[in-house]
């Protein structure tokens, strides 16, 4: 949990305009299937990468795995 928290901290840090809209959603069996656009303005160092100032736009695709009612993993 600890590092989904930093990564957002940091994530929401660099963009703190960011939006992200929940494109499409599928579940089968345990999965989780999740797409979504993600936006905003990068303003602050991110991971290494100094803030361009530009906006930034992109598209991801995430599986979760469930078991007992919690996310167990999870890929991009």
């Amino acid at each position: 949990r600890e590092g989904v928290r930093t990564f957002f901290r940091a994530v929401t840090t660099a963009i703190p305009d960011l939006r992200v809209t929940l494109d499409h959603l599928y579940a089968e069996g345990d999965r989780v299937f999740a797409f979504m656009s993600w936006s905003g303005t990068h303003v602050e160092p991110l991971f290494g990468a100094p803030p361009t100032g530009q906006p930034i736009h992109m598209r991801t695709a995430e599986i979760h795995r469930l078991e007992g009612g919690r996310i167990v993993e999870h890929w991009d």
